[in-house]
């Protein structure tokens, strides 16, 4: 009787163990995945904005064009939120990049004289460094519309 006591005793602290040990490892596949879509966004949203505004070259306006749509699936599986109100929309990531294509499919005008300047591409620059950066975002929608 005290031998499958012993048993039972051994067999729960090994299952114990191992279930520990699977939760810390699948924790820390979770945040190394987080940290590769961050990357993603980030270095998608920074190519996008070093070429942007360039609408001559139809192969570079469609390579911005994909930037932004790899940017945009990539800020979808990372982000937690799943509903914006209206003025939420205007000063988030989804929403501003949902502008940029609508600009750049419907008006390439309207898309090469918002990104004229050299301030929106540095605003973009800081949208990538910071996906929350409200202000930033406003500015590039409002220059947008």
């Amino acid at each position: 009787m005290e031998k499958k006591r012993i048993l039972l005793m051994r067999l729960l602290i090994v299952f114990l163990v191992a279930s520990v040990g699977f939760s810390i490892y699948q924790g820390y596949k979770l945040r190394v995945y987080e940290r590769e879509l961050t990357r993603v966004v980030e270095n998608h949203l920074q190519i996008f904005a070093a070429n942007a505004g360039q609408v001559e070259d139809k192969r570079i306006y469609a390579e911005q064009f994909a930037n932004l749509t790899a940017a945009q699936e990539a800020y979808i599986v990372l982000s937690e939120k799943s509903a914006y109100d209206e003025r939420e929309w205007e000063e988030s990531l989804p929403g501003l990049i949902i502008r940029l294509k609508q600009v750049m499919v419907n008006d390439e005008e309207k898309f090469r004289e918002a990104f004229s300047e050299t301030g929106v591409r540095r605003l973009m620059f800081d949208i990538s460094d910071d996906f929350e950066d409200h202000e930033s975002i406003r500015k590039v929608y409002e220059l947008l519309n």
